[in-house]
């Protein structure tokens, strides 16, 4: 292995690292702002039983915006390591990759939240979460394309 492949190695391995500690950040935020949550993620998950289904937003608010908090934060850490892969040369591809996924992230915690708040049919969410993902597939099959080995 060539100096510079064991060199992004280490920075693979350190930017994994990084990522799982910013996961726990973000679960350990999750946790800080949404008071009993153990508690209510028990009863959320109790209340399928219940209600037949996932219940409604009005019996569980707080697990319901902690689940699209939690998306969105996963999202902008998506795209900040996307960022620092471009800044400490890991690659185009590399960056566009974890760039797309945090999109995703976003997409769906916002439609997500659109859902609840709006009164957005669920047939409609899920219609753009599926538009916006066959998008960020396209756009990455582009990207592959042209800006991928040999290019």
């Amino acid at each position: 292995m060539s100096s510079e492949a064991a060199r992004r190695e280490r920075l693979r391995g350190t930017l994994d690292a990084a990522s799982f500690g910013v996961f726990l950040i973000i679960v350990g935020l999750v946790f800080a702002f949404t008071p009993g949550f153990l508690g209510s993620l028990g009863d959320f998950f109790r209340g399928f039983a219940t209600y037949r289904g996932p219940p409604p937003y009005s019996a569980f608010p707080a697990i319901y915006d902690a689940f699209f908090n939690f998306l969105s934060l996963m999202g902008v850490w998506s795209l900040v390591l996307a960022g620092i892969r471009l800044a400490v040369g890991l690659g185009w591809l590399s960056a566009v990759g974890s760039a797309l996924g945090g999109v995703f992230l976003l997409v769906v915690g916002y439609y997500g939240k659109q859902l609840f708040q709006t009164g957005m049919s669920v047939w409609t969410v899920i219609a753009f979460i599926i538009i916006a993902g066959g998008i960020l597939v396209i756009v990455n099959g582009l990207t592959k394309h042209y800006l991928g080995p040999g290019r």
